[in-house]
């Protein structure tokens, strides 16, 4: 059972991230600047972040939104499934 939480739980965090990364990158930017404030760094170079147009950020954005979709769709089936079985629901 916990099983299908974690793997719910860590496809949730993957989705979110391809989410963040592909549309709202200004959210990353806080992110950011709040752990350079944590380790005491100054500021950092925020612009070229959303304006530098990296088709390889692009890409892993999309794959780990992809993966995070198909990771919460599989979990969901996997604990329709569990919990058919634990109850003795045969569909044939």
């Amino acid at each position: 059972m916990t099983s299908f939480l974690f793997m719910f739980g860590f496809s949730l965090y993957l989705a979110g991230y391809g989410f963040i990364a592909l549309f709202k990158k200004e959210w990353l930017l806080k992110i950011r600047a709040f752990s350079a404030r944590l380790e005491g760094k100054g500021n950092i170079k925020s612009d070229e972040l959303i304006n530098d147009g990296n088709t390889a950020r692009d890409a892993m954005a999309v794959i780990a939104l992809a993966f995070g979709v198909i990771g919460i769709v599989l979990s969901i089936a996997f604990f329709v499934i569990y919990v058919q079985a634990q109850s003795g629901v045969v569909n044939v």
